[in-house]
Parts: structure tokens; C-alpha cells; sequence
């Protein structure tokens, strides 16, 4: 009886932890690519005006998203335009920028958004954020030890209860015959 208890918590929880995952995974991933084609919108008329201090002020609302730690805008050339780096970062920003596109590289996602205008390419923004999936496995995988424990106790608890209840009878049954 606990085994099969063990068995289907692992199940439980292992799914739970899956879903979830995949869930912070897209949602994580959605946020800070809507962040940056957010930003490409907003910074679009700055480059094509040639304004890098437009562009840096844009940059500066990147302060409100604390798990953003890096952020670049670069020309249509590929050459940097204007940068923000968040509170004691100092990570090398890419020489050039990448295509449009998100990925994971040592907990940090890296997202890559084109600024296009009336059809023009202007330039590109990068935007680098904390990918926290790692800590996120880990912490669940505690509470998923603690609820597992708490679940065994409890099945050892209702089936003594429940071998109490029903198999003593049946053994004094067996032991008058």
C-alpha cells in the first residue's frame, strides 16, 4: 500500500514539476521577447534619427525588470548604439547582434529582436535576463521531497488504522476456526 502511495505521488509530483517548468519555460521566454520587441518599437525613430540618447533613456526603463541584467541596441551596421547594464553587471555585450530569436546560455536567456520600420531594417535589440528554471527545479524538487514524506506518513497512518479495522477481525475469524 505505500508503495503504490509512493508510486503515484512520484507520478503526481513528477507532473506537476514537468508542467511547470514548461510553463515558467514560455512564459519566461514570452515576457522578455514582448520586452524586447517592446523596446524595438520604442527605439526605432531614436536610431533612425541617430538619437543614442533617446535610445539610452528607452534602454533606462529596463530598470523596472530587475532580472534584466543587460540590454543593447545596435545600428543596422551591427555596431553598438546604446547599452544598459543593470545594477553591478558587468557582462561583456555581444560585438554584433544575432537574429531574431530567444535562447538559454548559462542561466541567462538572450533574446535577439529585429527593430524594423515601414519595412526598413534599422538595427537589432539584445536584451539579456536571469533564467531562474535551475533554481526553480531545485526548490521544487524540496517541497516535492517534503509532500512525499508528508504523504507516506500519512498512508502509514490510515493503513495501520485500516489494518486495525479490517484485517484484526478477519484474523480472530481465522484464529476461532
Amino acid at each position: 500500500m505505500l508503495i503504490t502511495s509512493l508510486a503515484g505521488l512520484v507520478a503526481a509530483l513528477g507532473a506537476m514539476i514537468g508542467y511547470d517548468m514548461f510553463a515558467y519555460h514560455k512564459s519566461w521566454v514570452g515576457d522578455m521577447t514582448a520586452q524586447a520587441s517592446l523596446l524595438a518599437k520604442t527605439t526605432a525613430p531614436a536610431v533612425a534619427f541617430d538619437d543614442a540618447k533617446m535610445a539610452h533613456e528607452n534602454l533606462g526603463f529596463l530598470r523596472s525588470q530587475p532580472k534584466v541584467r543587460a540590454a543593447a541596441i545596435y545600428d543596422a551596421h551591427g555596431e553598438l548604439f546604446s547599452t544598459y547594464l543593470g545594477v553591478g553587471e558587468h557582462a561583456p555585450l555581444p560585438l554584433h547582434p544575432a537574429g531574431d530569436g530567444a535562447r538559454v546560455e548559462q542561466r541567462k536567456l538572450i533574446v535577439f529582436k529585429r527593430i524594423v520600420e515601414n519595412g526598413e531594417f534599422l538595427g537589432t535589440v539584445y536584451v539579456q535576463a536571469d533564467y531562474e528554471l535551475y533554481d526553480r527545479i531545485a526548490n521544487y524538487l524540496g517541497i516535492a521531497l517534503v509532500v512525499a514524506l508528508l504523504g507516506m506518513l500519512v498512508a502509514l497512518l490510515v493503513s495501520s488504522r485500516l489494518q486495525n479495522i479490517v484485517t484484526r477481525p478477519i484474523l480472530a475469524i481465522a484464529q476461532i476456526a
